[in-house]
């Protein structure tokens, strides 16, 4: 179990409250390309070991109902005859994706010494370390793009996974490569308190992204905090699963 209070967003003096009381599993990379290709044999994508992008929420909740059946696990997601998912099952163990709670705790709570990070994965420190993430480095002027001042991280794509080092939780690219479908539908206030292992608003419009990627030229939009929402697929938002464990 974990509980910890946090800062709702930069501009706000407010804290939210996670509590998660069941554990859980969660991805230590973005599914690939070669992974997503076993559930859906026609995918056109980068090279198989970068992370799939460009994929819709929706897909990326059919993607975790297949693993789930793989795996001989009863599916989290509830589709209905349109496509769209009707409900969820919280008494599944089956993968699913991760709630946006879940992936704060990822990247910035380390479980091992019981320490926030804040604002950011590596701490306060406003320069991000040299080849920590996949994010717009200098290695994209050649692109004429613009860049985060002083970083460079050798790819100016996609980069494989596991391309730089996991953080203290075990999780790659949680700062950067591709930005992370999560499970909740977007909210643009908080709740200040959802209660236990807090799934999201049960409605909305879109569904909520979190992480940087190697587009990212914004340091606030690296912070663990930051977020954004779309309503289609992104050629740089992908995504990783997670699971109860009971």
């Amino acid at each position: 179990q974990v509980k910890f209070a946090k800062k709702t967003a930069q501009s706000q003096p407010k804290t939210m409250t996670i509590e998660l009381t069941r554990p859980f599993y969660l991805g230590a990379t973005e599914v690939t390309v070669e992974a997503y290709k076993l559930f859906a044999p026609g995918t056109k994508g980068g090279s198989d070991k970068q992370p799939i992008t460009d994929i819709s929420w929706y897909e990326a909740a059919k993607f975790c109902n297949w693993l789930s059946k793989q795996h001989g696990l009863s599916p989290f997601y509830r589709f209905d005859r349109s496509g769209f998912v009707a409900s969820h099952d919280r008494s599944s163990l089956g993968f699913r994706l991760p709630t946006e709670a879940e992936w704060e705790v990822g990247i910035g709570f380390d479980w091992e010494n019981n320490r926030v990070y804040e604002p950011f994965e590596w701490g306060s420190q406003t320069n991000v370390p040299l080849a920590f993430a996949n994010l717009a480095g200098s290695e994209m002027s050649a692109q004429r793009i613009t860049s985060l001042e002083n970083f460079e991280d050798n790819h100016a794509e996609l980069a494989p996974v596991k391309s730089y080092p996991r953080n203290f939780n075990g999780l790659y690219d949680m700062s950067g490569n591709a930005a992370e479908w999560v499970h909740d539908h977007y909210e643009i206030a908080r709740v200040l308190n959802g209660g236990p292992n807090y799934l999201g608003p049960r409605t909305g419009f879109a569904h909520t992204i979190k992480g940087a990627s190697f587009r990212t030229t914004k340091l606030a939009e690296v912070a663990i905090n930051s977020r954004t929402f779309s309503a289609n697929q992104k050629p740089e938002v992908g995504f990783r699963v997670a699971r109860w464990i009971y």
